[in-house]
């Protein structure tokens, strides 16, 4: 044990951690959804006991639904004030200027698209974490490296549920840099999962993320020149 690790300090963090964890391990708990467990499990980094028995496509695609309505529950719930709020202004707007029925169509359009997207979006993501993986040696099936990625964000949610509680509470500005602790210990989450599944070491692990995201950074920017390209294209051939 380092010194590091025999300090005060240290203890006071590991304890404050432990009871952080606890906490939010209770309240996911109350969901009555067979991977709970399994996401506790990761999320408290346990990974590879979450790992064992692995995951179908299908199955983690439908875990990725039930953590996206977790989430935009937990959201809901949160920013209950900014609903409200925006619920007027979108009265006002429709009252005044356009159709309210066709701005509860717009949003529910989005909201359908978003859900539509979803799997795809999923899918393409544990793609490219699967072959950045394969790139530097990994062992690991594309389901696996799908279920890291599906448990990852779970356990993100899982460890977010105190934020929630505080913004819905109006107070949540004080902790917000807590959101930040918790997406680096995601990453983190990642890492281990990506270097169970895979038998990488260390190295090569951390490698696999920041590969995967050049590569999203990529396909992005890939996007946006062909979309402006196309864009001057049009113009130009509408002043032809």
């Amino acid at each position: 044990m380092t010194d590091v690790q025999k300090s005060e300090a240290y203890s006071d963090i590991k304890e404050l951690a432990d009871k952080y964890k606890k906490f939010c391990f209770e309240q996911a708990s109350r969901l009555k959804y067979d991977q709970v467990p399994r996401w506790i499990a990761f999320a408290d980094g346990r990974v590879e006991e979450a790992l064992q028995g692995g995951r179908s496509v299908g199955g983690s695609i439908k875990d990725m639904y039930v953590t996206y309505a977790i989430s935009m529950l937990l959201g809901i719930l949160a920013f209950w004030y900014l609903w409200i709020f925006y619920g007027v202004v979108f009265a006002f707007i429709g009252g005044r200027f356009v159709s309210l029925p066709l701005i509860a169509a717009a949003v529910i359009g989005g909201v359908i698209a978003v859900f539509l997207l979803a799997p795809l979006t999923l899918l393409i993501s544990g793609g490219v974490f699967h072959l950045a993986a394969k790139v530097l040696g990994g062992k690991g099936t594309y389901p696996q490296t799908l279920s890291v990625v599906v448990m990852s964000s779970a356990a993100q949610t899982i460890l977010m549920i105190p934020l929630y509680i505080a913004y819905a509470t109006i107070i949540g500005m004080l902790i917000s840099p807590l959101a930040y602790v918790i997406i680096f210990y995601h990453l983190y989450l990642v890492y281990k999962g990506i270097r169970a599944v895979h038998s990488l070491n260390m190295e090569r692990a951390i490698g696999t993320i920041f590969l995967t995201f050049a590569a999203w950074i990529g396909l992005i920017v890939g996007i946006y020149l062909v979309m402006v390209l196309f864009l001057f294209g049009f113009i130009r051939y509408l002043g032809a």
